[in-house]
């Protein structure tokens, strides 16, 4: 193992004396997936309520605010699609992995 690798595992205290803990490395994988679920579904509103705002209705043919933001709300919605993906894909906390 490189000594960089080494280190950052250390910090997460999931590499001590030789032993490489799993469940730390897993349980902070789904921790960040968890707060990046909660950034692009925040996002994802912010975009839509955008996108259905009065104000963003088209004043002319050149206009493109709606349809931008909406554009951005599909967008944040599919990232959200996808990190709930891979967070099931990943072993449910009730197997021990060692």
């Amino acid at each position: 193992m490189q000594p960089h690798a080494m280190s950052c595992l250390c910090k997460l205290g999931a590499y001590s004396f030789g032993v490489l803990n799993k469940r730390i490395i897993v349980d902070k994988i789904i921790a960040t997936l968890a707060a990046e679920l909660e950034g692009y579904a925040r996002s994802a509103r912010a975009a839509l309520e955008g996108a259905t705002d009065e104000q963003n209705k088209a004043e002319n043919k050149y206009d493109t605010r709606g349809l931008e933001a909406s554009y951005l709300a599909r967008g944040q919605s599919a990232q959200a699609t996808e990190v709930t993906a891979v967070n099931q894909s990943l072993p449910p906390k009730e197997k021990g992995l060692e």
